[in-house]
């Protein structure tokens, strides 16, 4: 796959810090050696890294502090109902917190209310995703508007 990565690179002449490639918690912690190797590899290219699909306390927690990873995605269980619930406030900027020590930016998925956004800035998240920032896209729309 790196090699796949390399001659993409290679053949659209793309700036490797443009390229953020997206693994799941799951494909980390299932095989951690070989997950490990490829994300090393990949930042080795100048690829950036996100794991998808963060569990405060699990895994990650030590792949954060032992693999060139980039960002940190919290996901909609983390997201969904935070305005009414003080603790999962308080379980976000712990996250947060950890991932800022670490040296990886935040990223909120999920995010559908303004309420909802604002307070995870107020809780540090770096970037946010959802229907409260613009409804989804296609592609064909994205790439046309930027031509």
């Amino acid at each position: 796959m790196v090699e796949l990565i390399r001659d993409r690179l290679e053949d659209t002449e793309a700036n490797p810090s443009d390229v953020v490639l997206e693994l799941s918690e799951t494909q980390m912690t299932e095989g951690l050696d070989r997950a490990g190797a490829f994300v090393n590899a990949a930042a080795e290219l100048g690829c950036q890294i996100a794991l998808d699909g963060f569990v405060e306390g699990g895994p990650e927690s030590f792949l954060l502090r032992t693999l060139p990873i980039s960002y940190v995605k919290l996901g909609p269980p983390f997201i969904d109902g935070l305005s009414e619930d003080r603790g999962k406030r308080r379980s976000v900027g712990s996250a947060v917190l950890k991932a800022h020590r670490s040296g990886q930016r935040v990223i909120a998925q999920g995010v559908e209310s303004v309420v909802t956004l604002e307070l995870l800035e107020d809780l540090g998240i770096d970037e946010a995703q959802g229907n409260a920032l613009g409804p989804p896209e296609s592609l064909e729309s994205l790439i046309g508007a930027s031509a």
